[in-house]
């Protein structure tokens, strides 16, 4: 690992954090040190919270167009916003408004070869195309798979174009693994380099290597509203200000198909081996708070947003 420029820091966060009785609910936490960071912890906490909430989001959407991608390539081979609009298809406009505010999806490319698979599928927001939960997503997100949905051993390769969530650019590839038998259980092991672009210039590197477990949704592949995701797994950081630091989920994160939010789980920060910051994302409410345990103590966090037009809800 590269050296780190030594600036140690105290958390100056009152305009991001503030203290509340869910703090004291925060079970045993390991000894947490501090950190020699070019930046203070809550403005790391606050970035990678956000960014974690963003790289689930475009994970349940590579999961929600390729699991939906024998359905639309039985409609047509390209599945564009106006034919729903315009009352064409109405099964699918119905699946589609769910997770696509007012039903206004993106265009939805798939192509194939001279035999079945590989698949490719080009997703295109164009400028904009809003979720039913409000993050805006613009660009191209690209998906190969290897062979049929629920193969053992299949591939999913993502690539990105242009691609952000919000205000936040996205860049690298996803590699996703599948296991499991499509029925009782829907397990992918994931590994990514991705970099990402805050509003402000600031990149954050961060190179994962994650599992995601569906525990609900599965008999209905086509309505996010049951949704339910598990993840598990690690993540190397590195930004542009110089700080490298590393996180492990102790507790599986949740990611339901409605919520913007992740709603529950537990992640550990670490620099060297040392613990510097505990994150809590609560109960399974559906909210942008997190509980954050630092060594100057357990306070609560909102997570930034950078899509100012979307309102929650």
């Amino acid at each position: 690992m590269r050296k780190l420029v030594l600036a140690m820091v105290v958390i100056a966060g009152t305009a991001l954090f503030g203290c509340s009785e869910k703090s004291a609910d925060l079970e045993s936490t390991p000894e947490i040190t501090d950190a020699q960071l070019t930046k203070s912890v809550s403005a790391i906490i606050s970035d990678e919270s956000t960014i974690e909430a963003v790289s689930e989001e475009v994970n349940y959407e590579v999961d929600f167009i390729s699991t939906a991608e024998s359905a639309i390539d039985d409609y047509t081979s390209t599945l564009k916003s106006a034919d729903l609009t315009e009352g064409h298809g109405f099964g699918y406009y119905y699946s589609f408004h769910k997770r696509y505010r007012n039903g206004v999806c993106p265009n939805v490319n798939i192509a194939v070869g001279d035999s079945a698979f590989p698949k490719t599928i080009v997703i295109d927001y164009g400028d904009s195309t809003v979720l039913a939960n409000g993050r805006v997503l613009s660009g191209t997100i690209t998906i190969t798979i290897s062979a049929p949905m629920f193969t053992d051993g299949s591939t999913r390769t993502v690539t990105f174009e242009n691609f952000s969530v919000d205000s936040i650019g996205i860049d690298g590839t996803i590699t996703r693994v599948y296991t499991g038998d499509g029925t009782t259980e829907q397990v992918f092991s994931c590994t990514s380099d991705l970099t990402f672009t805050m509003p402000d210039g600031t990149t954050i590197q961060r190179i994962s290597d994650k599992t995601r477990t569906w525990v609900a949704g599965l008999d209905t592949e086509l309505d996010p509203t049951d949704d339910v995701i598990e993840i598990t797994g690690s993540v190397q950081v590195i930004d542009s200000d110089g700080n490298e630091y590393s996180y492990v989920i102790t507790s599986p994160l949740v990611k339901t198909g409605e919520c913007r939010f992740i709603t529950e789980g537990e992640i550990t920060y670490s620099q060297n081996g040392e613990v510097f910051a505990v994150v809590d994302y609560g109960d399974g409410t559906c909210d942008n708070v997190v509980t954050v345990t630092t060594s100057d103590g357990t306070t609560d966090m909102t997570i930034r947003e950078f899509c100012l037009s979307q309102k929650l809800g």
